[in-house]
């Protein structure tokens, strides 16, 4: 980890920690999006990035400040912990390889989900979230055009792989992320929070926005697969009335 993902680090971190309930939703997903996976350092043999730090910070304010205890646990939380121990377990019981991997990406899973769990505690702090968000996204998107007319990530700076990816003459982008598979998942997976924005009072401007910008980033990436991730979240809309 060099000195300005620390510093960067250090920063998130302090709004995670510190400030008020919603702007630590912002500084963790700030984590995500300006702190590439190879900003990190090696513990007792263990990959450490710099986004399980913010993980951690996260987890810890919600712990300490008695917002995991607060919320009201679904169905939702009880299959998605389900789902994490059994995959998990199933994958330690039949394979021997990458096992330290398979265990931290559930941890992961885990802090995060009820870090934004303890976070988000009615529908007003999704609409907020989601209005603030466009200003990481747009600020992001401006990144990621940069990388489109250069070729070259400006998150190199923060140690992210630049490995030339390329598709039909057309340069795939990765921004901050190790491919161009999980640069357009971030778009596509946050296209349909934006589509169901316009339903929201006083929100369309916002919805046609981040609509906007979550397509750029899937176009950014030049990704199939973010693409179809894109056509399932638009039939998924469809299915209601």
């Amino acid at each position: 980890m060099n000195l300005l993902g620390l510093g960067i680090l250090g920063f998130l971190c302090g709004i995670i920690f510190l400030c008020e309930r919603r702007w630590a939703l912002l500084g963790l997903m700030g984590a995500v999006l300006f702190l590439p996976q190879s900003q990190s350092v090696e513990l007792f043999g263990v990959n450490l990035t710099a986004m399980r730090f913010a993980e951690v910070a996260a987890f810890f304010r919600v712990v300490s400040r008695g917002e995991l205890a607060a919320f009201e646990r679904s169905k939702v939380d009880r299959m998605f912990v389900g789902l994490y121990i059994y995959t998990t377990v199933i994958f330690l019981l039949r394979s021997n390889v990458d096992q330290a991997y398979v265990v931290g990406a559930a941890v992961d899973a885990f802090l995060a989900y009820f870090s934004f769990r303890s976070l988000i505690t009615s529908l007003d702090d999704v609409y907020w979230f989601a209005r603030w968000f466009l200003v990481l996204l747009a600020v992001y998107s401006g990144l990621l055009l940069m990388e489109v007319a250069t070729g070259s990530t400006p998150f190199r700076f923060l140690g992210a792989e630049v490995a030339g990816w390329e598709r039909g003459g057309r340069p795939r982008c990765v921004g901050s992320f190790r491919n161009p598979t999980l640069l357009g998942t971030l778009g596509s997976s946050f296209l349909p929070l934006y589509v169901g924005l316009w339903w929201s009072p006083h929100s369309h401007r916002a919805s046609v926005i981040g609509v906007a910008l979550c397509l750029l980033i899937v176009w950014a990436a030049n990704s199939g697969g973010s693409w179809s991730c894109v056509g399932i979240s638009v039939l998924g809309w469809l299915c209601w009335r």
